[in-house]
């Protein structure tokens, strides 16, 4: 609670960045009190400083608080392992677990710095990074599907669930979009994004049912799986957009509005999807669309999209 509450500060206090001072504070304070599961607590704490840099366009701050998140990362899965799974220690299904579940918190951190790459223009080193989260998913998967004797069902069972709950898979080929969409290839990056959508509502579909905390650590923030599917409909409705094909653009981001407006309303894809409005339409017709869309905001109280999203002059 104490680190949401920092990271509310972004949105609630004049000063913007005193979010910062306060995560930073915690960790230090964390740090100096060796709290019990430690390297948890780190990794919470650095990746919503990453959200938080991220948000201020601090690139290189972001990056260093993945790269935090990667240093901790083996000690906090020990934890998390002592704590939640019901293995024996130093046992060779001890291993495997651990094994499974770094893998996927690494495909996952490496694909969200690969993306920061992308922001700042590094097309080279954001591929090389994509390249290691596939890596990463590769021999994880590998691992997954050659349990050694010895580990229940049960526990194997669970890291599948757990492997299904992370959506790597939709993330990788966001990845590949993503690259495509750098160069720019438009035409070749919507079938990435087609098909991690497919995959994303396919699992919500299935609704596994999980107990709360098989979906492990948070190291890409709580709203991992439905960013994923924001992002990636976003940027097929782009590509649309940049194909000429605007009113396909247009209802992909009004259908998934319309799906869930509290998972997929947010600042990114209500900015341009009024701007596609504004191209498209008159400006009486223009304006209407974006009150609505505005009322719906405000309906489900998405307090974190600004009046700005919303091109309302």
């Amino acid at each position: 609670l104490r680190i949401f509450a920092a990271a509310t500060l972004q949105y609630t206090d004049s000063n913007s960045k005193r979010c910062f001072d306060v995560l930073n504070k915690m960790r230090e304070k964390f740090t100096a009190q060796e709290e019990e599961n430690l390297e948890i607590w780190l990794v919470c704490i650095d990746h919503t400083l990453c959200n938080a840099f991220q948000r201020q366009g601090e690139w290189r701050l972001a990056l260093s608080a993945m790269d935090n998140v990667l240093q901790n990362l083996s000690k906090a899965t020990e934890q998390e392992i002592n704590s939640r799974w019901l293995v024996q220690e130093g046992s060779p299904e001890y291993q495997w677990v651990k094994s499974n579940l770094i893998g996927a918190y690494k495909c996952e951190v490496y694909s969200r710095q690969g993306r920061m790459m992308l922001q700042v223009g590094g097309l080279k080193e954001a591929s090389q990074l994509f390249q290691a989260a596939t890596k990463e998913w590769t021999d994880t998967t590998a691992i997954a599907s050659s349990a050694p004797g010895g580990i229940s069902d049960g526990t194997q069972q669970k890291i599948n669930d757990f492997l299904n709950a992370r959506h790597v898979m939709s993330t990788l080929l966001m990845n590949d979009g993503l690259l495509c969409f750098a160069h720019p290839d438009y035409d070749q990056a919507m079938p990435y994004f087609s098909k991690a959508i497919d995959l994303q509502r396919a699992a919500t579909a299935t609704k596994y049912q999980l107990e709360e905390w098989i979906t492990g650590l948070d190291v890409i923030g709580a709203d991992s799986n439905q960013t994923v599917l924001t992002d990636c409909c976003n940027n097929l409705a782009l590509c649309s957009l940049y194909t000429c094909r605007m009113q396909e653009a247009v209802r992909i981001m009004e259908s998934l509005i319309r799906d869930d407006p509290t998972s997929y309303l947010t600042e990114g894809l209500a900015f341009n999807l009024c701007t596609l409005y504004e191209l498209g339409h008159e400006p009486a017709v223009s304006t209407h669309k974006k009150r609505v869309l505005q009322l719906i905001a405000k309906r489900f109280f998405l307090h974190d999209i600004g009046p700005e999203s919303f091109r309302i002059g």
